[in-house]
């Protein structure tokens, strides 16, 4: 997808993206001459909002993730209003995030909470179990090498 690109453009496109459906999310009058549901904008400008996140991750803009994750966990209520569901992708990005910025224990709370919820199949952006429980192991397992040494 992206890989191939300077990191530079890649991260223009990305925020482009992003912008692009913040923008028709909020624009009603060029939703209806795009002939493109509040619904599709708002679902698209998630997961964008989540390549964001993730793309600055891998690049260790943990900073850069972090905006990302927050502005992610603000749009959950203006998609649950119209039945998009990514409560948990958004707590997820905020876990992850958390977790690479060195807050383990607030990170590792979140997603055992997130591992306990029932909802996540139908979630309009699915996070999967096991990504988290591979998550956690990771996690726990580098603590008890920490405490070795």
């Amino acid at each position: 997808m992206l890989t191939f690109t300077s990191f530079n453009d890649a991260q223009s496109i990305v925020s482009c993206r992003e912008t692009l459906f913040s923008l028709l999310s909020r624009n009603n009058n060029l939703r209806e001459a795009l002939h493109v549901s509040i619904r599709d904008c708002r679902a698209i400008e998630a997961r964008s909002v989540i390549s964001s996140s993730q793309f600055s991750r891998r690049n260790d803009l943990i900073q850069q993730s972090l905006t990302a994750a927050t502005y992610l966990s603000q749009l959950v209520p203006l998609c649950q209003e119209i039945d998009v569901n990514m409560d948990a992708a958004a707590h997820f990005e905020v876990a992850t995030t958390l977790w690479r910025q060195g807050e383990i224990s607030t990170s590792v709370q979140m997603l055992q909470e997130l591992c306990s919820r029932t909802d996540l199949l139908k979630q309009s952006i699915q996070v999967g179990r096991a990504g988290m429980l591979a998550q956690l192991v990771s996690t726990s397992s580098s603590k008890k090498n920490q405490a070795h040494y």
